[in-house]
């Protein structure tokens, strides 16, 4: 507090006489208010936004008819209450005070360094004598900014150099001195927020004692699209104390889910006693697979192996058990004329060559977001793969390749996979030992990664025993790619016949699709965006935010996709809806 007031002083001029904004002139007046999640926390029977809201009102009360008034609410971003400055006659005011009384806190902080500077940069009123700029905050000290001297200073500067004159002045609603007491809802996540139906989601919620006194136990109620389905007890926790609960349940139906944490509790800070979490159930995602097998039987080839892993036959009969991916099975000469837009992701099952034209095609699809995952067996050019998907460090794999190592036919020497780390989203399920037999998988033939073109942050998702790369990642403009070093069949590895290559086979389709997929979970200031196929004249996108305002979207072309993005500021963490 005394920072905050150092800067305020050393901020404002002497022209402060008895009231806010001076008696001298016709006033140009901004008022900032803080719309911060904090500003919810009450204080007896009303809340420090209630207090704001008040001091507001007296603040347009006290205007003549010949200023003009403007709002600004202070948030993670500033946001005009007004589109301009308007005249303070008795009207206007009245509409003023009637807009501030549909306001209310956001779940955001406030920015409020960057809500000075917007006022101090709003165009000029012409007849003014000078701008007063008033805050109002409960003065939280992360909303200030205090450690960014250099911005202060800025701005410091700036009002001096200003045509008219102008202040800054603060004014510090709700006790100071009042110890909080405060249980919140520090995050709600999920391993992964997109799911097939019928399939168990595990839902982890931290809470958080924010306050300065030992919370008494309550209950944690978990909701799934409004209706309650458990509640899980929460013994008292010391401040700043956190502890995690988790619980499982399963989406039958497609749709988008709105999965929701409250702690049953009455306490400061309400708003934090609620956390969501958007889970989006689909019935598809859309998998090309190139087949560059030339064997026989098509259930002993790389891509049987992938397609019973899928629950699915070779030639795409479905099988009892079916997995929410669909596949589609072409030959390497047909990836040419095959429309990717229509798929999440592709597979190269042992493809020897592909047209230089189709290799382009997969990187553009890599590019806009497309997964794309390379199984290297018997049928794989060393050539043609270093000159096209490596393309020295340039094209679709993160390295080139030397001469394979081993012999399929001597099975009584092998390597073994080494766990996985689990902190990877395509592992972390991999490198559970007790779940998973990984620990079962025999290597004895495959291709080998050049060492010299290693790099400090390459990324490995698995090793073998000998700590040589045998998966690895890396990401193409908004896409990834898997890259192999053995096949899916079980001449070169028994991986196929142990239960971790159908976890693998789930577990790197839906992390190589994720991109493609709409992310309904987003940090504020992250665009909305998302894609479909091209082709069809385009539909009309609106986005309609929290305040009610409709936004048309217009559509993106990129060759055979159509890409939506709405980069306009999110305000706060609430929902933002997309028609």
């Amino acid at each position: 507090l005394l920072a905050i007031a150092a800067i305020v002083l050393a901020l404002a001029r002497p022209m402060i006489r008895s009231t806010w904004f001076g008696t001298v002139g016709r006033r140009d007046v901004i008022v900032v208010l803080d719309t911060s999640m904090s500003t919810a926390r009450r204080d007896g029977q009303v809340t420090r936004f209630e207090q704001i809201r008040e001091a507001a009102e007296e603040l347009i009360d006290d205007l003549h008819a010949d200023d003009t008034i403007r709002v600004l609410l202070a948030s993670s971003s500033p946001r005009w209450l007004t589109p301009g400055a308007v005249m303070a006659t008795p009207e206007t005011r009245a509409s003023l005070k009637a807009q501030l009384a549909d306001l209310a806190p956001t779940l955001a902080d406030a920015d409020l360094m960057r809500c000075v500077q917007e006022a101090l940069d709003a165009d000029t009123i012409d007849g003014a004598s000078f701008r007063a700029v008033a805050i109002l905050t409960d003065g939280q000290y992360h909303g200030w900014g205090l450690r960014t001297a250099e911005s202060w200073s800025a701005i410091g500067e700036k009002l001096a150099a200003m045509e008219h004159p102008a202040t800054i002045n603060a004014r510090l609603i709700g006790r100071q001195n009042h110890e909080p007491t405060n249980l919140s809802v520090e995050s709600v996540s999920a391993l992964r927020t997109t799911v097939g139906p019928d399939e168990a989601v595990t839902v982890l919620a931290m809470l958080r004692n924010t306050g300065t006194v030992v919370t008494d136990a309550t209950l944690l109620r978990w909701l799934v699209d409004g209706e309650d389905i458990a509640a899980t007890p929460i013994e008292p926790l010391e401040p700043g104390q956190t502890t995690e609960v988790d619980i499982e349940h399963v989406f039958s139906a497609p749709g988008v889910h709105d999965v929701a944490v409250r702690v049953d509790i009455v306490d400061d800070l309400q708003p934090d006693n609620v956390g969501n979490l958007i889970v989006e159930v689909v019935d598809a995602i859309a998998v090309l697979v190139v087949d560059g097998s030339r064997r026989r039987d098509p259930a002993r080839t790389d891509t049987g192996y992938l397609l019973a892993a899928l629950g699915r036959r070779s030639g795409g009969r479905s099988q009892a058990w079916k997995s929410v991916f669909r596949p589609t099975v072409i030959e390497p000469a047909a990836l040419i004329d095959e429309p990717l837009a229509l798929y999440n992701c592709v597979v190269l099952a042992n493809v020897k060559r592909l047209d230089e034209q189709a290799v382009a095609g997969l990187g553009e699809f890599v590019r806009q977001g497309g997964g794309l995952w390379i199984a290297l067996a018997d049928q794989t050019d060393r050539e043609f793969f270093n000159e096209h998907l490596f393309a020295g460090g340039a094209g679709l794999s993160p390295l080139p390749l030397t001469d394979p190592i081993g012999d399929p036919v001597n099975r009584q020497r092998s390597d073994f996979v080494y766990p996985p780390a689990a902190y990877h989203p395509a592992t972390r399920v991999l490198g559970d030992a007790e779940r998973v037999d990984i620990d079962q998988i025999r290597i004895f033939r495959r291709h080998c990664f050049d060492p010299a073109a290693e790099t400090p942050h390459l990324s490995v998702l698995l090793r073998t025993g000998h700590g040589r790369p045998l998966v690895v990642e890396k990401g193409v403009g908004r896409g990834r790619v898997i890259v192999q070093a053995i096949g899916l069949d079980i001449r070169w590895s028994n991986w196929p016949a142990c239960q971790a290559f159908v976890v693998a086979t789930h577990e790197w389709l839906w992390y190589l699709a994720e991109p493609t997929l709409a992310r309904r979970n987003l940090h504020m200031g992250e665009p909305i965006r998302f894609t479909r196929p091209g082709g069809a004249a385009p539909p009309a996108v609106t986005v309609r935010t929290p305040y009610g305002t409709s936004i048309e979207v217009a559509p993106q072309f990129h060759k055979d996709r159509v890409v939506y993005s709405y980069t306009g500021l999110l305000f706060s963490a609430m929902s933002h809806r997309v028609t």
